[in-house]
């Protein structure tokens, strides 16, 4: 009988950071450039999508950094944060009021992503001070 492996975030300064980082691209990469030519259905320009997949990638980096630095907190915050505002990007966008739409969806992407990011620093410190505090055999 086969053992059966458990889903685990990898642990900091793990090599399979990298691979997580491509997944991650992969995915922000897909999803972005799904939702401005696919959903939106804009005509598709090759600097816009190499735009979109430089943005991919600097999220993804960030992503896969703050993981193989041990900040696994400040990793699922970002991405959760950066998946919220593709969907919030998606939303905003599909509506057809008058023409900002596009502007807004962006805009709340890159908020939403930055929130994802901040909290992710927040819930890091908070942690950081309660090993610390336990350390010292304050509680």
């Amino acid at each position: 009988m086969a053992t059966r492996r458990k889903f685990a975030v990898p642990a900091a300064r793990s090599g399979q950071w990298a691979i997580w980082g491509a997944c991650e691209f992969a995915l922000f990469a897909v999803l972005l450039l799904a939702i401005r030519f696919g959903v939106l259905g804009q005509a598709f320009r090759f600097v816009h999508a190499f735009r979109f997949v430089l943005l991919a990638a600097a999220l993804s980096l960030v992503a896969a950094l703050a993981g193989w630095l041990g900040a696994r907190l400040l990793w699922l915050a970002f991405t959760a944060g950066t998946l919220a505002g593709l969907l919030a990007m998606l939303v905003y966008s599909r509506k057809e009021a008058g023409g900002w739409e596009d502007l807004i969806g962006i805009l709340a992407f890159m908020e939403l992503a930055a929130i994802g990011f901040a909290v992710g620093l927040v819930a890091e410190l908070a942690a950081w001070l309660l090993r610390r505090r336990r350390r010292a055999g304050g509680g």
